[in-house]
């Protein structure tokens, strides 16, 4: 009709103008082009989601599962150093796309430098002539009187005391072979009896293991005004096999395995009654059969997978007969052979009673 006001979430609540759009993860988050700190992209991020979440609740709620979904790919994207270069790259090559390169007989030649005087170097200063000249050699006649009796007498005594000197070190040398001996014929103490090690007790076989608080920060996520709860990889507690990937732009959970795979949702209920449990995931091939198992509260639902090339969305009827705060788990029901299966999102979506 006209007159009508239309609301475009990304202006009125990310200051995005349309002229800008698509909006890049940077201007999603509304960072500098190609930030590379971290820290900085984290808080970014936190701050433009914990600013849609305060919408949830109100009577534009439907618009913000969408942002939140798209905030949550850009931050994942960016907080990974393999994604963030490979997102780059792309960014770069579409916002300045490379142009051909001027043959080389086209380049302009380089300027000449000037060339540099040469300088003729200073001669070396000339050697101090010798101070005094070498001593004259004494002659045959002043060499003889070097053997005079006193000097036959000192170099006697010199000779006598270098042959006491060794004398003592071979009487040093002698009586250390002789302590040696002695030292090894003396009988060894007998080594001390080794302590017998108690038998160790046998362990209790491990639990089953729990969503791990510290992988994750608990969100609680409300009710939108539509009635619709959209449950997210990003807002999940997950066990430690479990990985956060972005597939295009879609965000996954992947690394399901066995029951002890578990991801779990706090959500918060405003108008309780029947929904449709849709579970939208990405299949592969040998997924058709497997089950998922989904529990909240005291109930349980088990879901047989499907094989498709899109994004398959599986609906089962449920009912939540109370409002407040709710707990969503998933996971598989036996043992999978392979990991072939990315859980996209959890939606419980307002239906009749069947």
């Amino acid at each position: 009709m006209p007159g009508t006001e239309v609301f475009d979430p990304y202006l009125q609540w990310l200051g995005i103008e349309p002229s800008a759009r698509p909006a890049n993860h940077y201007s999603l988050l509304g960072l500098q082009l190609f930030e590379g700190d971290p820290a900085k992209i984290a808080a970014a991020a936190d701050e433009r989601m914990g600013l849609i979440r305060q919408f949830q609740s109100g009577p534009r709620g439907m618009h913000t599962q969408r942002l939140l979904n798209e905030l949550s790919v850009a931050k994942l994207c960016l907080l990974s150093e393999a994604s963030k270069s490979a997102y780059d790259v792309e960014l770069h090559r579409q916002m300045f796309p490379a142009r051909s390169a001027p043959p080389l007989n086209a380049a302009a030649p380089l300027p000449r430098r000037a060339p540099v005087p040469y300088a003729t170097p200073a001669p070396a200063p000339a050697a101090p002539a010798r101070a005094a000249a070498r001593p004259a050699v004494p002659a045959p006649a002043e060499r003889r009187r070097i053997f005079t009796p006193f000097n036959i007498v000192f170099c006697g005594g010199l000779l006598v005391l270098i042959g006491g000197f060794g004398g003592y070190s071979l009487y040093q040398q002698k009586f250390a072979k002789v302590r040696q001996v002695a030292v090894e014929t003396e009988e060894p103490e007998a080594a001390p009896k080794p302590k017998t090690k108690p038998k160790a007790k046998p362990t209790k076989p491990a639990k089953p293991a729990k969503p791990n608080p510290a992988a994750s920060v608990a969100v609680v996520i409300l009710q939108e005004g539509s009635g619709e709860v959209n449950l997210t990889p990003s807002t999940a507690q997950v066990t430690p096999n479990l990985v956060r990937e972005v597939i295009g732009t879609q965000e996954v959970l992947s690394g399901w395995r066995s029951s002890e795979d578990v991801a779990e949702w706090q959500f918060k209920l405003v108008k309780p009654g029947f929904f449709e449990l849709e579970l939208q995931y990405f299949s592969e091939s040998g997924i058709s059969g497997q089950r998922v198992k989904v529990d909240w509260g005291a109930n349980s639902q088990i879901v047989r997978l499907k094989n498709q090339i899109e994004v398959n969305r599986d609906r089962h009827a449920i009912v939540i007969q109370n409002d407040g705060q709710h707990t969503i788990t998933v996971s598989p029901a036996d043992k999978w052979p392979n990991d072939n299966f990315r859980l996209v999102s959890v939606r419980l979506i307002p239906g009749q009673s069947p």
